[in-house]
C-alpha cells in the first residue's frame, strides 16, 4: 500500500519551498505535479524537499526531469535537497545531482 503523498509550500520573497513527504510514484506523480506547478507561479526559484520521501520509483524520477525541464523554460530555478539514502542516490543516478542543493532545507 503506497503511503500517501504530502506536500507543503511557503513563500520567502521570490522563492517557494516545498516539503515533500510519503511515497512518490505512479499512483501519486500527478499531485506532485500540480503542486509544485502552482507553487512555482511568480517565483524565482522552487526547492523542492524530498528528505521526507520513504520511497521514489522511475515515475517519479521522470517527473522531477520533467519539472526541472518546464522551469528552465518558465525562468524558474529548480533545486532539490534529500538526505542520504536511496532517495538522493536515485536523484543522482537519474543525472539530477546538478539540482542537489548541499543539504536538506539549505540555503
Amino acid at each position: 500500500m503506497t503511503t500517501p503523498l504530502t506536500i507543503t509550500a511557503s513563500r520567502t520573497g521570490s522563492t517557494v519551498h516545498c516539503v515533500a513527504t510519503g511515497e512518490l510514484d505512479l499512483s501519486t506523480v500527478d499531485e506532485l505535479r500540480s503542486a509544485l506547478l502552482a507553487a512555482a507561479q511568480d517565483a524565482e526559484t522552487l526547492r523542492l524537499d524530498l528528505s521526507g520521501l520513504g520511497f521514489i520509483d522511475t515515475t517519479g524520477l521522470g517527473a522531477l526531469l520533467e519539472l526541472h525541464v518546464t522551469f528552465v523554460r518558465a525562468g524558474v530555478a529548480f533545486e532539490i535537497a534529500v538526505e542520504e539514502g536511496a532517495v538522493r542516490q536515485a536523484v543522482q543516478i537519474t543525472g539530477l545531482s546538478h539540482l542537489l542543493t548541499a543539504t536538506a532545507g539549505g540555503e
